[in-house]
């Protein structure tokens, strides 16, 4: 029997990202929200938790983040729903909404090895 690509946690977590990443960019009445992307979904093997993962697409500062945040909290309970009528699963998974600060970190350590002495950009010294 061939093994398959990806588990069921796999497979609904890519549908809660997908309906998720449309409703915000489509169907919010928060204006805040159409800049949301969801970088990555991850569902826990049991299927009862569910962490979805945003960012901004233009970088903010800390305030438009909070903003945004809060935004996200408050329809917390909206994306449920619109996972619920689009998603076929016996029991929804608990959303919890999450910041990725993947994109921010890897600036950062760029930033730190542009600052390397001996180092230059796009050439690395061997």
């Amino acid at each position: 029997m061939a093994q398959r690509p990806y588990n069921r946690a796999d497979r609904l977590a890519k549908s809660i990202q997908e309906v998720v990443s449309d409703s915000l960019q489509y169907e919010a009445s928060d204006p805040r929200l159409n800049a949301v992307v969801v970088t990555r979904v991850v569902v826990a093997p049991d299927l009862q938790n569910c962490k979805v993962y945003w960012n901004l697409l233009t970088p903010g500062d800390a305030a438009e983040l909070a903003e945004v945040d809060a935004a996200l909290t408050r329809a917390r309970g909206w994306l449920k729903r619109q996972i619920a009528g689009q998603v076929h699963v016996r029991k929804l998974p608990d959303i919890k909404l999450y910041h990725d600060r993947g994109l921010e970190h890897a600036r950062h350590m760029e930033e730190l090895l542009r600052d390397l002495p001996g180092t230059s950009t796009g050439e690395r010294s061997e």
